[in-house]
């Protein structure tokens, strides 16, 4: 970063396409501070050496991560999404669904569900909402394969001729204005044959996570041949410190290529809880039900179910007040104030596990991006 914060992963040897899986984050004073990865090579399998050099770099605004993908602001606090059309070369306002004026927005997240509506036919389109190939949605987030660019500003190819070298990273931006929720939509199970003569489904899942501050229509990844698909995604949303109620709906669809996709079943969670009191353990499973014909089974008469977990970051502020409020109810723990006023709950099975929350003191950092160095191709 720019304030000179480094980091080094560990050295793969002898490997193309390492896979680091490597964790670590930096304090943020400006959102106009950039990012880099510098991908090396090593001249020794042990150690780093004065001779590696260079293979390809990796430069990401902060703000880039703090913003829906498409969307900006204008001058009168309106909002508008853009699309980049390169067959013309320019970019186009992207219009709402079925209007004929060019659409401006009350809130980011409605320009950013329209620029996902605008592109979401185009091969290869990353959108806010959705994505097949992206572990992680949502806000404050960026998760993608970056090019590598050499030290020169030119693409770097790969040990296949005409393939540019990439590495795929995962940014996640902490404000110290919001809290964060993490919704982890694990898994399916039981899920009955949708499909005629194949026996099996194509399930994919709409959440439409409402809070009092908004409303987030995220889409799963479709899961084909499975009646019990594994997800294995999260939905990220940044929560206002004064935020009171959120609740979730998850319509689970098959998917048909020629035919329009088929409701399997529905369900509705309410995650307040979480706002009110985040070491709750809402973690577990949830049935999917269909109006007026009750609860979905599968094949061999067993409930179908949808399976997640939870995870709440606290602001390091939010989280002092939540103890002392605690504190004054009685219930006050028994951890040294230090402690407690630098942790937020992430919820793991039956245990309820501290992890660090954000900085809020103006004399300190005012922001914190973790890093999730996941791999790299070519």
């Amino acid at each position: 970063l720019g304030n000179r914060q480094r980091t080094r992963t560990t050295i793969m040897k002898k490997d193309f396409a390492p896979f680091w899986n490597y964790k670590t984050s930096f304090d943020i004073t400006h959102i106009w501070q950039v990012f880099s990865a510098t991908i090396m090579h090593s001249r020794k399998l042990s150690q780093t050496h004065k001779d590696d050099y260079t293979i390809g770099m990796i430069h990401v605004p902060v703000g880039d991560i703090l913003h829906w993908r498409g969307v900006v602001k204008d001058a009168d606090g309106m909002f508008k999404a853009y699309q980049f059309l390169e067959d013309e070369g320019e970019f186009r306002i992207c219009k709402e669904e079925g209007a004929s004026t060019q659409a401006v927005f009350d809130t980011a997240e409605q320009a950013a569900y329209s620029y996902d509506k605008a592109l979401e036919k185009k091969e290869k389109a990353i959108l806010n909402f959705s994505g097949d190939d992206r572990t992680t949605l949502g806000q404050h987030i960026i998760e993608q394969s970056f090019s590598l660019t050499g030290e020169d500003g030119a693409p770097v190819v790969g040990v296949q001729m005409g393939n540019n070298a990439s590495c795929r990273l995962l940014l996640k931006y902490f404000s110290s204005n919001f809290n964060y929720l993490e919704i982890h939509l694990d898994r399916g199970s039981d899920f009955p044959k949708m499909d005629a003569g194949l026996g099996t489904a194509d399930p994919y899942c709409v959440l439409n996570v409402v809070g009092d501050w908004g409303t987030y229509p995220f889409k799963s990844k479709i899961v084909r041949n499975s009646l019990d698909p594994e997800f294995g995604q999260t939905f990220r949303l940044a929560v206002p410190l004064d935020a009171n109620t959120v609740k979730m709906t998850i319509d689970t669809y098959d998917w048909d290529r020629f035919d329009e996709d088929d409701l399997i079943g529905s369900a509705t969670i309410d995650l307040t809880r979480l706002l009110q009191s985040p070491a709750a353990n809402l973690n577990g499973s949830v049935a999917l039900h269909l109006k007026d014909k009750g609860d979905v089974v599968s094949a061999r008469g067993t409930q179908s179910k949808l399976h997640f977990r939870y995870t709440m970051t606290l602001d390091e502020e939010f989280a002092e007040k939540l103890r002392r409020s605690t504190a004054s109810d009685g219930d006050a723990s028994q951890s040294e104030p230090e402690e407690l006023a630098a942790e937020s709950w992430r919820e793991s099975g039956d245990e309820v596990t501290p992890i660090h929350s954000h900085r809020t003191n103006s004399e300190e950092p005012a922001a914190r991006v973790a890093f999730d160095e996941i791999e790299a191709a070519s």
